[in-house]
């Protein structure tokens, strides 16, 4: 059988106790007891060394109080003027109290946050106590300890957090139920556990809302995402290695991936490429050129232009212009005569669409052919009927197709005459092509 611990305590030479340990020494009902007289060992431990020293400097307006030392759960502040004697006295304080209990500080855990009047000793403090730096406005179970109004800026680490949920998910195959129920038990509940501490500004619930729908729609498929996606990592590793996308063979790898490089030819047109510094931009591989990729036109462009096949744009860009090196062949002459601009900055790519980001509508656009419009699109059907193109597939398909197109013919007009509509030069031609006489005057509407 398992039974719980207990325990008893020695306060002043006596022992009171038994005390039942109802989740072990440290979660139990015990532990708030526990905590506070340690901490109380500590700051007698602290006092006797502040009063040793005699001129020690308390932290601003904490003199009056005595206040050197603050605890709540588990965490501990210590509080005084940043100067490299008083670290080393709280330095020896701590040496003292681990030595007695054997809690050691954690230099990994534990942050020394300095004034900016005292930057100037900032490495030596750093050194002596040998804790990392922090900065305010400090974090706490989550959330910064500030005084003041909460601004958007306070609130970068909520929407950090938000993105590395989304960005992590990002690898996974999610379907949209599962990406909702993620936006409703996570997302949405980092949100409102800051909310349960300061009224959140109506700035910060718009920059909340704006990840929502993304990662509903697309998981924030945005480049500097993309290039870290898992799938882009193993496709760049392993099928492309040190080749271009746009020139590697379509003879090797899975269906589905030669299939999206036949794409390349259709995509080609709708993307722009902007030179800028040319450290990003392969010479002969990138379509940068108007002739495409170099390497397609000139297989011995390289050699003819004293290149290397894997050369980067820049090696023919010098402080914003053009410096190729000395062309004899006449074939690869064509290529300084149709050069593109040279923008400031750095190279990009861009979607030939307006805006020049690329998004599922103008993809879907690109594909789908484009065919006018019916003249009978704007009809107004005032009765509950509707034409419908499905009448008994099954059975349609056993009979001959004159049969089929009479039958089909039969059914539009009778659904026609069966539908009250409006009186309009459109309807008067939609009789007419259906070979259907007008009706009464008196009976129009």
């Amino acid at each position: 059988m398992c039974h719980y611990p207990h325990f008893s305590l020695y306060l002043n030479g006596e022992v009171h106790g038994f005390f039942a340990g109802a989740r072990g020494l440290r979660q139990g009902s015990v532990s708030p007891y526990l905590f506070v007289l340690v901490m109380e060992v500590l700051h007698m431990n602290l006092q006797q060394f502040i009063e040793q020293d005699g001129d020690f400097a308390y932290h601003w307006k904490c003199k009056d109080l005595g206040l050197f030392q603050l605890s709540f759960a588990d965490d501990l502040l210590l509080l005084f003027k940043a100067e490299v004697r008083f670290i080393s006295l709280f330095r020896r304080g701590l040496d003292v109290f681990a030595s007695l209990s054997g809690l050691h500080t954690n230099p990994q855990k534990s942050q020394l946050i300095i004034s900016k009047a005292a930057h100037g000793i900032r490495t030596s403090l750093l050194d002596t106590l040998g804790f990392l730096e922090g900065h305010l406005p400090m974090q706490y179970l989550g959330l910064p300890l500030i005084s003041s109004r909460l601004t958007i800026s306070d609130c970068q680490p909520l929407f950090q957090r938000i993105d590395s949920r989304i960005h992590g998910w990002e690898g996974t195959n999610l379907s949209f139920a599962g990406r909702v129920q993620l936006i409703k038990s996570v997302l949405l509940a980092l949100g409102v556990y800051w909310a349960m501490a300061f009224l959140l500004p109506e700035g910060v619930i718009k920059e909340i809302n704006k990840r929502l729908p993304l990662f509903f729609r697309r998981g924030l498929l945005r480049a500097d995402i993309l290039r870290t996606s898992i799938w882009v990592d193993w496709i760049t590793h392993y099928r492309l290695r040190d080749k271009s996308v746009w020139t590697v063979s379509t003879t090797t790898g899975a269906w589905g991936w030669r299939k999206m490089l036949t794409l390349r030819n259709t995509l080609l047109p709708h993307i722009q490429f902007k030179v800028g510094s040319g450290d990003s931009i392969s010479l002969c591989h990138d379509p940068w050129h108007r002739l495409g990729p170099l390497i397609l036109a000139f297989p011995r462009g390289p050699q003819l232009t004293q290149t290397t096949p894997h050369a980067l744009l820049n090696v023919v860009i010098e402080n914003g212009s053009w410096r190729w090196p000395l062309i004899t062949d006449i074939a690869c002459l064509e290529i300084t005569r149709l050069l593109p601009p040279i923008h400031h900055g750095n190279d990009s790519i861009t979607w030939t669409t307006q805006g020049g980001a690329f998004n599922t509508k103008a993809a879907y656009d690109l594909f789908r052919p484009s065919r006018p419009k019916v003249d009978f699109l704007g009809l107004t059907w005032s009765g509950s009927e509707e034409l419908r193109g499905q009448r008994h597939v099954g059975e349609a398909i056993k009979r001959p197709p004159s049969i089929v197109a009479s039958n089909v013919i039969e059914e539009v007009k009778q659904r026609i005459l069966s539908t009250s509509l409006r009186f309009s030069i459109s309807t008067q031609g939609l009789y007419r092509l259906w070979h259907i006489p007008w009706p009464v005057k008196g009976n129009d509407d």
